[in-house]
């Protein structure tokens, strides 16, 4: 499922995908650092929310840098 949604962004024009995902997830950092993701912040308080999850960036098109 995830490679349709890069897939889209990709054909679309998106340079990034975004996403955030709660730190009782024990698996989430590494499987969404194998998807090539960088974990960029641990909380939300960027977008004024204040909670406790990780925020993950991935540039789709480094590939066709």
């Amino acid at each position: 499922m995830f490679s349709i949604a890069e897939k889209f962004g990709n054909e679309n024009g998106y340079d990034d995908i975004y996403l955030h995902t709660h730190k009782t997830l024990p698996g989430a950092l590494k499987f969404w650092t194998k998807m090539g993701f960088l974990l960029v912040s641990h909380d939300m308080d960027l977008v004024d929310t204040i909670c406790d999850d990780k925020i993950y960036l991935k540039d789709i098109n480094a590939a066709m840098k």
